[in-house]
């Protein structure tokens, strides 16, 4: 497991998750109708994804998308995916993605990485740490956009976590 206690000191730092070597377990390109909308890649500390070890999965945007559009989709897919979560707990993650996700450019890239535990830690595509969700609620909800098995397109799900 490549849970790292040294990323919650004051100068958070991705480059700490990178140098304990995390496997690729899928890739996937996601499209919607003849758009391309970003390549996603998860890597785990083997090529074997569970939700008991750390992880994190890679966006890299093909388009300009705005920081709000982002934000909505993710509660958008949160909501239908995991109906069980309360409209509280919505208002309040939308809340703190509001301060934490950017503006998106073609190209660039956001990461979530998920502690094994309850936090879910944003990076941008270079390691900056832009914040993070101590919520376990918040942090399966939000990876099983892509990785549950209610994710809208179930065939990248599956691809995304090398079961296919």
């Amino acid at each position: 497991m490549f849970f790292c206690p040294s990323i919650y000191a004051n100068n958070l730092s991705f480059s700490k998750v990178e140098k304990q070597n995390p496997q690729l377990v899928g890739k996937i390109l996601y499209t919607y109708w003849f758009w391309d909308i970003y390549y996603a890649a998860l890597y785990a500390p083997t090529k074997n994804f569970s939700w008991r070890h750390s992880f994190f999965l890679k966006l890299t945007y093909l388009r300009d998308f705005s920081a709000k559009s982002i934000i909505e989709e993710t509660i958008d897919q949160m909501t239908s995916q995991t109906p069980k979560n309360s409209d509280d707990d919505l208002k309040k993650w939308q809340k703190q993605l509001q301060n934490i996700f950017p503006d998106i450019k073609k190209n660039q890239s956001l990461i979530g990485y998920y502690d094994g535990k309850q936090r879910t830690l944003f990076f941008t595509g270079q390691g900056r740490y832009l914040g993070q969700v101590d919520s376990l609620a918040f942090s399966r909800s939000f990876f099983a956009i892509w990785l549950g098995d209610q994710s809208e397109n179930l065939e990248l799900s599956r691809q995304l976590r090398g079961l296919k």
